[in-house]
């Protein structure tokens, strides 16, 4: 029985497009060793889930039948991050320790921590917290024993990663995210006050927004993982794109109510035409306020529902 301790030095790295982070910790491994007997728990253990290793450094000190080896570690560790109520979101970053000689591990939690202080920008980070347990794989792994599986001890050590100030900095870069497409929208709602017979005019205002649109979802995609499921920053854009479709279909609908009344007026039907002028303004008015105001309030809800709905994060191996 091996007793095991982590304490994370830095966490560095956050990387959402490349599904990594970057942690520098001690790991010790404290047990008793009878005579003759040969045990090393820092030279059979594995770091499972990282795509880069680095054992920078190896002590190790004996009292009586007590052994405690120390180990400084730098890691990159694969994290497939949630991003579903970015930015809004918080993460749960996992190291696992797997011993790969039979060795079995128990956590030696009260040394086992994080550096004060440990500041990762924009991040909060909660206190660390570990889990011992064991791993089966369903395989062999070409054993010559004939098992069909193969059992190991393993140590899950987590910590939380979560917005700094999560309302207040998640809605500081979502402004920052979201600016242009915004005031994009806004440029499209102004379309709303030009005269209905420059469809032209408005076309450019509708069309100018539509491609900040596509332009801030392509730069979002390439910053932020794949989701096979809805996120946040999809609602929105979504919403978005109908926001602006709708703006598009006024446009179209107004010219033509504009074209029907001077057909009226061409043949002298003033009171058709004032009707009919009448119905396009009366649209307007309930455009720029009331349609403006309801897509407004349906992406606050869509947002809230997301912050609350926060799925979190699941352990991948």
């Amino acid at each position: 029985m091996v007793r095991v301790g982590v304490y994370v030095l830095d966490v560095s790295g956050v990387n959402f497009g490349e599904h990594q982070v970057r942690v520098d910790f001690y790991a010790w491994f404290v047990f008793s060793e009878a005579p003759g007997s040969k045990c090393d728990p820092a030279a059979t253990f594995r770091l499972v889930n990282a795509t880069e290793f680095a054992m920078e450094r190896r002590e190790t000190e004996a009292r009586g039948s007590l052994r405690r080896q120390l180990i400084r570690c730098t890691a990159t560790v694969k994290k497939n991050w949630t991003v579903a109520d970015y930015p809004f979101d918080d993460h749960t970053v996992r190291l696992y320790l797997e011993d790969t000689g039979g060795l079995e591990y128990v956590p030696d939690t009260a040394p086992s921590g994080m550096t004060p202080g440990l500041n990762i920008p924009g991040w909060d980070v909660s206190p660390l917290t570990l889990t011992a347990e064991r791993k089966i794989w369903p395989t062999s792994l070409g054993a010559l024993s004939g098992a069909t599986q193969t059992e190991r001890s393993r140590l899950q050590v987590a910590f939380k990663i979560n917005r700094r100030d999560r309302l207040f900095a998640g809605l500081g870069l979502f402004i920052e995210v979201f600016t242009g497409v915004m005031v994009s929208l806004f440029i499209a709602w102004l379309a709303l006050w030009v005269p209905a017979r420059e469809l032209e005019v408005r076309a450019g205002l509708t069309v100018g927004a539509l491609f900040a649109v596509v332009g801030s979802q392509i730069s979002l995609a390439s910053s932020l993982p794949p989701s096979s499921s809805m996120t946040l920053v999809d609602a929105w854009h979504l919403g978005s794109y109908a926001f602006v479709a709708v703006m598009v279909c006024l446009s179209v609908w107004a010219f033509g109510q504009a074209h029907a009344a001077d057909h009226a007026r061409a043949d002298e039907d003033e009171a058709l035409a004032e009707k009919i002028d009448a119905r396009a303004e009366r649209l307007h008015r309930m455009a720029r306020v009331i349609l403006s105001f309801s897509w407004l309030l349906i992406m606050v809800v869509v947002t809230l529902s997301f912050m609350l709905a926060n799925p979190g994060t699941n352990p991948h191996y």
